[in-house]
């Protein structure tokens, strides 16, 4: 399937033009299938932006104690793990990396979340990058060229930036817990795929030249302005509504006052002259409570 960038609004493109190129992690998974709910973590792989190796490691399911050798888990079958470590005893390195990075990138965020979670590892709050879903939104497909695609594989985005996919590379002969180099790859793949889209989303804000968003910043700044003037006018506005539905509460208050005096005066019944009193006790406190907003 061929991809073109999706003309997004600018706000859009600033923001994904300023997501960072340093200082994140990419990881990639194999797992004992693809369900959020009921599959877990065989083998982990986690490298910064630039493809460095930081943590890859095969781990045993702490619940999942059979399955179905597939593309899932790359192969990885139930006795390739049993006597591996789980997930959470690398809880603290794997903290470590969440905690230091601006950015996680990941082909499928939520889906990695939850497993990574279900293997009791309760992550720090991160800025998180789904590569799939943010290819998607940002570019579209051939046959739909006015709207986002409407999905998007892995693979297509390594095609789309010309990024050669390792996970495709043959499995590690090293023995141990250590990661296949498929999933390592397709760790690198993913990092190197999500750089190569902050730099598309750079080029394309660059190439609209600084004319244009000076232009942008001189609009926003006289919009900001007009709006500022709009509601001054409108709190000025509420602020005499305010002020003379306070004048006709305390012209209540004293009406009633004043019936309060008339009563006193004529002996009439202390109940009516205590209603009167509260009437005009009420109208008072709303009037002042007009004039303070």
């Amino acid at each position: 399937m061929e991809y073109a960038r999706y003309n997004q609004n600018d706000e859009r493109l600033l923001e994904l033009a300023e997501l960072p190129l340093e200082n994140g992690i990419a990881l990639a998974m194999r797992t004992t299938g693809y369900s959020q709910q009921d599959d877990e973590i065989v083998e982990l792989s986690i490298v910064d932006l630039s493809g460095n190796e930081l943590f890859s490691k095969r781990v045993r399911p702490q619940n999942v104690e059979s399955w179905e050798p597939s593309s899932a888990s790359g192969g990885i079958a139930p006795g390739d793990v049993e006597d591996l470590p789980e997930l959470y005893q690398f809880e603290d390195e794997i903290m470590a990396l969440f905690e230091k990075a601006d950015i996680v990138v990941c082909e499928h965020l939520d889906f990695a979340r939850t497993l990574i979670e279900g293997s009791w590892i309760a992550l720090p709050a991160f800025e998180g990058f789904d590569l799939c879903e943010e290819f998607r939104l940002s570019h579209c497909a051939a046959d739909y060229p006015d709207e986002p695609a409407s999905a998007v594989a892995f693979n297509d985005i390594a095609d789309y930036y010309d990024v050669d996919n390792d996970a495709a590379g043959a499995v590690s002969e090293e023995g141990g817990d250590r990661a296949s180099s498929q999933v390592i790859g397709e760790a690198k793949t993913v990092a190197a795929c999500y750089r190569r889209f902050v730099e598309e989303q750079i080029a394309t804000r660059d190439g609209k030249g600084a004319e244009y968003w000076e232009e942008r910043e001189r609009r926003l700044a006289e919009e900001a302005e007009r709006d500022a003037s709009v509601d001054a006018v409108a709190k000025l506005r509420e602020k005499r509504l305010n002020q003379m539905n306070g004048l006709l509460w305390i012209s209540g208050a004293i009406i009633f006052i004043s019936l309060v005096i008339q009563l006193n005066q004529r002996g009439w019944d202390v109940g009516f002259m205590v209603i009167a009193g509260a009437v005009a006790v009420f109208c008072l406190i709303r009037g002042i409570a007009n004039f303070r907003k």
